[in-house]
């Protein structure tokens, strides 16, 4: 079972649904990047998780036999550091989800809500 945000009462779509979305029309492209920013925010979530939990795990082999003269704490901060680093990525790609919605608003946004015509203002009359 994927854990869940705080703010989400249940586990974001997979990455097998995610590509289930079709991309067919501004409905679609708004599911696929909403559905796409929680995934990446979840696995963000993970990761982040799983970055302390390995760090922890690592530390607490200080006393291992095999371990004797290496520095545990810096070694385990330095793997855990790579975890960190991919679930900044991560939270970039759901970043970038959104950015993608906005691009596309902007880009494509007269031909899905053409602008109302405005009435055409009168003349100034000088002869009256």
């Amino acid at each position: 079972m994927a854990r869940m945000r705080k703010t989400q009462s249940k586990p974001s779509i997979g990455v097998h649904e995610l590509s289930m979305i079709e991309l067919n029309g501004t409905s679609g492209l708004a599911a696929y990047s909403k559905a796409g920013r929680d995934t990446c925010r979840d696995i963000a979530a993970e990761l982040d998780w799983a970055a302390h939990e390995v760090q922890a795990a690592l530390i607490r082999m200080d006393k291992h036999p095999l371990l004797t003269g290496i520095k545990t704490r810096y070694h385990a901060r330095r793997v855990a550091a790579r975890l960190r680093r991919a679930r900044d990525l991560q939270v970039g790609a759901g970043i970038e989800m959104v950015k993608f919605w906005y691009e596309y608003r902007n880009r494509f946004g007269e031909a899905i809500a053409p602008p109302k015509a405005r009435a055409k203002r009168p003349t100034w009359d000088f002869e009256r």
